[in-house]
């Protein structure tokens, strides 16, 4: 199907518009809607009310030149994406030059014009105006979503800000209270269920989802972090050393929120991923490191059954890290809400074919429901009651993004198994295995 393009023809020569005309009208590739004006003024009347795809603008023109009249026409909003050819009869360098500074996407000269030429010339200049077109509307949608951004930035800033107030608050009760334990640990109960409700993350919109979500893990372990040194320092069982790792662990989960704003403001700018070679292994125990005290919270044992060899894979170790950790506590949770008493998690790596490292996380919980495991990936479905629902959704997404998969093993019997595999670095893998 021919595609229709208008075309304002603006010459003061009858004779060279009829010529145009016929050169277009003949056209086999595109249907030409074509307009006539014989003058810049009759030009501008018509731009009024009309806005064409190309207007071919002739160089000599009385009262005004068609460099000129052009520049008028593009300080109409309606007409600033619109494509022109500078047409003249004379082969003057200097006003080619002047007339593409001043907007023009091309310049023919009457002498040389063909109807092949011309028509190449018109699709040229559209598509370079479609072009400047899009790149604008981008460069727009992209400094709202910067804005966007920002704001998003501010106001965690500002709910961070209160936390540490209300922290800093309840620390100096804590402190003045230390005499009367029972009203110490009453008073400690309240504090963490008002610490737990502040840091909940208000729905701030869809395009900020993910970014609060991922910020939330960091946060929680370092409120986790910050209970277990307050605990510490209020009993009788003080340890430098454990409040000596529970301080890095903050200091651990601070530098992880940090990567994952920038991440995530890299990503804003479809930016690839950073792919460097991964240690499986010292991913897994990182992020058993950081969650090895939600885990003791809630009295689960995590047993590590690891091939020492596994082969390195590609991808972003912040990422993958993160993967895991959903993982790990979606475990908690499911644990947590289970009375059967057994409380374990298993993690297991293995390769495949030489081509793929799989890891897999197991929990004793419940299980998915059929009806919960149809909508498991599903964003916004979550069946725990302080969920975003988007735990698994951003998981899955960031293997695939690592040209992986995740999905749940629906062979369990009991409780739940995740996998998820990713490729390995085949050349260092290829070269070890040989020799």
């Amino acid at each position: 199907m021919q595609k229709t393009i208008n075309i304002l023809m603006i010459d003061d020569s009858t004779s060279c518009r009829i010529v145009y005309r016929n050169f277009l009208t003949n056209s086999r590739e595109n249907n030409y809607h074509i307009s006539e004006a014989n003058s810049p003024q009759e030009a501008l009347e018509f731009c009024k009310s009309n806005q064409p795809d190309c207007v071919l603008v002739d160089y000599q023109m009385p009262d005004i030149d068609g460099i000129s009249l052009m520049q008028r026409l593009q300080k109409n909003a309606s007409l600033a994406y619109v494509s022109y050819i500078m047409i003249t009869g004379f082969g003057d360098e200097s006003v080619a030059v002047k007339a593409l500074k001043c907007g023009a996407h091309d310049y023919l000269i009457k002498d040389t014009i063909s109807a092949l030429t011309l028509e190449k010339a018109i699709i040229n200049a559209i598509e370079k105006s479609d072009l400047k077109r899009d790149v604008a509307l981008s460069r727009q949608k992209l400094l709202k979503y910067n804005d966007n951004l920002e704001s998003i930035v501010k106001k965690r800033t500002i709910e961070l800000e209160e936390v540490n107030q209300l922290l800093d608050n309840k620390n100096k009760q804590l402190l003045q209270e230390i005499g009367e334990r029972e009203k110490v640990q009453s008073k400690l109960h309240d504090r963490n269920n008002e610490l737990a409700h502040a840091s909940r993350l208000c729905i701030i919109g869809q395009m900020a989802s993910e970014l609060a979500h991922e910020i939330n893990q960091p946060l929680s372990s370092i409120r986790i972090y910050s209970d277990f040194i307050i605990n510490k320092m209020t009993s009788d069982l003080t340890n430098d050393k454990d409040i000596t790792t529970a301080t890095s662990g903050i200091s651990k989960q601070s530098e992880l929120a940090e990567n994952i704003v920038k991440r995530i403001m890299k990503f804003a700018k479809k930016a690839t991923p950073k792919q460097i070679e991964i240690n499986v292994n010292a991913l897994i125990a990182e992020a058993i490191s950081l969650s090895s005290l939600e885990g003791e919270r809630h009295g689960i044992t995590i047993h590590q059954q690891l091939d020492d060899n596994i082969p390195p894979v590609w991808g972003d170790p912040i990422q993958i890290t993160q993967v895991i950790l959903n993982l790990l506590r979606n475990s908690f949770d499911a644990i947590s809400n289970n009375d059967q008493g057994c409380n374990e998690i298993f993690i297991r790596n293995k390769t495949f074919s030489n081509h793929f490292v799989e890891i897999s996380v197991q929990d004793s919980g419940k299980g998915f429901t059929p009806e919960s495991l149809a909508r498991a990936f599903d964003s916004f479905f979550t069946t725990k009651k302080e969920g975003l629902g988007i735990g698994l959704s951003i998981s899955r997404s960031i293997i695939e993004a690592h040209n992986g998969k995740l999905w749940i093993d629906t062979n369990c019997k009991s409780g739940t198994i995740i996998r998820f595999k990713l490729p390995i670095k085949i050349s260092d893998y290829t070269n070890n295995s040989e020799t």
